[in-house]
């Protein structure tokens, strides 16, 4: 079986790498990491366009010659993305020998069998766009691409026959509806070859930057026909036809929509010209806003991976690595793939705190805490429980679907739904009570359940957080990530030491203006009396009651009735203090469901900052103390009339 394929764009080396950069080479990241979990060999390309005009004018501003400019920026390029854990395969740049070998064998056979001919142009020519334009092309008399303005040229050029390549494109569109993906840009390019097409100047003369013609060494190779043919050069088009064979056509080219002219009109048409098969899908994606505005230089709202991975570190504490897999996580999740979105740093940080820090943390540190107290973290010789069974063959359904069509998000919402499942089961089977009523078979059938869900959702997330998988996987036992080709629940071996993982993705806390710290002052208990004065309804609304579980819980030194808690109560994480600790022990109160005042000034009670107080029953017969719980399962943050 050939390598599967998976290729971004070559980005112009003038540019700084920012998010639309970053986002096209992590969705082939994960395509490439999904593809292998599932058996493929894969080549993974990407790489720097280096050939253009602009690039040739910024080396000159910069008081370098082009070549050392770009030799720089190259390494900046390709650091910056493996410091994200990019795993390409290859690192092209249009200025290797490599590369200009292959374009020179291309042009020149294109040039033999007449795909090429000499003619002259006349026109308007955009240099930050590298593309020409007609009269009537243009707005207000700027490019209608990027709204700069655009210079007039008149030159001898060699012409590539586009127009001879209509029909055979239309016929290929036709009988693969998939091959521009998605239908939106299938339907757009379509009718731009049905309305007609004309031939597109293929070398320039009056530069010297760039590849020059084998056939005519006065012209240079116009920047787009080079930088596309880096697909092919990479394969082994020139320097190793065996290995093409094995790679070429490329799976999937992911580009964004601004540049699918080339890459789903003139670079098919240049294929069929060459003789050579058509890659399988060309997906073009979305834009990128910044808070609802268009990003730009001018506005410097740019948005910067680096940066905000840095700020998610400091906000939240945790590490850089899994700092990395949340901005990878928002990017994908946030939006469906293919469409338009917008960054802002609070859903960001928001996402991170609903499903990385509650949903998939809270999954890990709780199973882990209840096997180690019940097991020592020794995965138990236990069974899958059969709805967790039922559910994880309905995830895997829907995400490999979904991975076939690059339907990422959709992915996600799967593996959310699986983790959500795992999590509704520690409520449901209340691990707390199986331990009180003895019922050990149904005890350790829970904890296997949990850990091997915890094993399997390891395999599914690796293609998108792979350092996070990594962890999940350590935490129960394993190396690395089980393979998602023949995953299964029940793969898990009994006797399987776990590994205490620390805490993945510490929520971040809302800034609070807290009081001055002060001794708390000893609270009056009085009497109550028959005639107690009475409440109007309008001060009892003041209360603001919540449903919350609790996340964890721990005795306080010094203090033998106060327990800190710390709990969940839907939009943030807070901790409070309370003093039953002569009524409950610590871990049985871990997953518990309460009710808690969530309007409170913060108080500080030994040392600890309470924002907020459980509700509690205290038995007058024998003073013992309940913690109030609602009936049935409520989500946190759920108020209480």
């Amino acid at each position: 079986m050939k390598k599967y394929y998976v290729t971004t764009p070559i980005y112009y080396i003038n540019d700084n790498p920012h998010i639309g950069h970053v986002y096209t080479t992590m969705a082939a990241d994960i395509i490439a990491r999904y593809r292998k979990s599932m058996g493929r060999e894969v080549m993974f390309l990407t790489g720097t366009d280096e050939n253009a005009v602009k690039i040739e004018r910024a080396a000159k501003e910069k008081g370098l010659t082009t070549q050392q400019f770009v030799d720089q920026l190259a390494v900046q390029w390709e650091d910056y993305f493996k410091k994200f854990g990019l795993s390409f395969d290859d690192f092209i740049r249009t200025t290797q020998p490599r590369h200009a070998a292959a374009v020179k064998k291309a042009i020149q056979q294109l040039y033999d069998q007449g795909d090429v001919y000499k003619g002259s142009y006349e026109g308007w020519y955009c240099v930050p766009c590298e593309t020409y334009f007609l009269e009537s092309d243009l707005v207000d008399g700027k490019c209608p691409d990027c709204g700069r303005l655009v210079e007039k040229i008149s030159e001898e050029n060699y012409f590539f026959k586009l127009t001879s390549h209509r029909d055979k494109l239309l016929k290929h569109y036709d009988e693969n509806p998939d091959f521009v993906m998605p239908k939106a840009r299938f339907n757009e390019v379509y009718s731009v070859i049905k309305e007609g097409l004309r031939d597109v100047s293929f070398t320039r003369t009056g530069v010297d930057w760039g590849i020059k013609a084998p056939f005519d060494e006065k012209h240079v190779v116009y920047v787009w026909a080079d930088a596309l043919i880096n697909y092919i050069t990479a394969a082994g088009f020139e320097s190793n036809p065996e290995n093409f064979k094995n790679i070429w056509p490329a799976d999937i080219h992911l580009v964004g929509k601004d540049i699918i002219r080339f890459h789903c009109i003139i670079w098919p048409a240049m294929l069929m010209a060459l003789g050579l098969p058509l890659p399988k899908h060309i997906f073009a994606h979305g834009w990128w806003t910044c808070d609802g505005k268009k990003m730009s230089k001018s506005l410097g709202n740019f948005v910067k991976p680096h940066i905000e991975v840095e700020n998610l570190v400091a906000v939240s504490g945790c590490k850089e690595e899994l700092a990395q897999d949340a901005f990878r996580y928002f990017l994908f999740r946030e939006l469906p793939f293919g469409e338009d979105g917008d960054f802002s740093r609070t859903n960001f940080e928001g996402r991170y705190n609903s499903d990385l820090a509650n949903d998939l943390g809270n999954l890990l540190n709780r199973s882990q805490q209840m096997l180690q107290k019940n097991f020592e973290g020794i995965v138990p010789d236990g069974k899958v429980l059969p709805e967790v069974t039922e559910k994880f063959e309905e995830t895997m359904k829907i995400f490999t679907e979904r991975m076939e069509e690059f339907r990422f998000g959709q992915a996600l919402e799967a593996i959310w739904s699986f983790i959500n499942t795992l999590n509704t089961l520690i409520e449901v089977k209340k691990p707390w009570e199986l331990v009180k009523q003895g019922k050990k078979e149904e005890l350790a059938d829970l904890h296997y359940t949990l850990t091997d869900g915890i094993r399997v959702i390891s395999a599914l997330v690796n293609p998108f957080v792979f350092n996070t998988a990594k962890i999940l996987a350590n935490a129960v036992g394993l190396d690395t990530p089980p393979a998602i080709a023949g995953l299964a629940l029940g793969q898990l071996k009994p006797g399987t030491t776990t590994n205490k993982a620390d805490v993945m993705f510490p929520r971040i806390q809302k800034k609070q203006n807290l009081p001055a710290e002060k001794p708390a002052e000893p609270q009056k208990v009085e009497s109550v009396q028959q005639d107690e004065e009475l409440m109007a309804i309008e001060d009892f609304q003041k209360f603001k009651f919540r449903v919350a579980k609790i996340l964890n819980a721990e005795k306080v030194e010094g203090a033998d009735k106060l327990l800190k808690l710390t709990i969940d109560i839907g939009t943030e994480q807070r901790t409070i203090a309370a003093g039953i600790a002569k009524f409950y022990k610590p871990e049985d109160l871990i997953g518990k469901t309460i009710v808690v005042v969530a309007n409170l000034k913060p108080a500080k009670l030994r040392g600890i900052i309470s924002q907020g107080m459980l509700l509690a029953a205290t038995d007058t017969a024998t003073g013992n103390v309940f913690v109030l719980s609602p009936e049935g399962p409520v989500v946190p943050g759920s108020m209480v009339k």
